[in-house]
């Protein structure tokens, strides 16, 4: 990290912009999943892996810029400064 302090909020954001696609592709997995279709079915566990495997990718990343953003007084208690990202939903 360069220990910009830009680069490490749009770091944060992105996480909440990644987790948003994380949940569109679980839902949109569910849906097939309840349509029954049978290719679905059978990558199901492959694609619950990867969206794990991505989830996890996500905050590890973005956990680089927290201590930064916590000594630049960037960080309220339950969410990013100026922003929406809550620290309670690290996941």
């Amino acid at each position: 990290m360069s220990e910009d302090i830009d680069e490490a909020r749009e770091l944060v954001e992105r996480k909440e912009m990644i987790r948003g696609i994380e949940q569109n592709l679980e839902r949109k997995h569910l849906i097939r999943l309840r349509q029954g279709l049978s290719a679905s079915i059978e990558t199901s566990a492959i694609h619950i892996d990867l969206l794990r495997s991505l989830k996890m990718l996500n905050k590890a990343f973005a956990m680089i810029a927290y201590p930064l953003l916590k000594e630049q007084g960037e960080l309220l208690d339950s969410r990013l400064a100026n922003g929406t990202v809550n620290l309670t939903d690290l996941g």
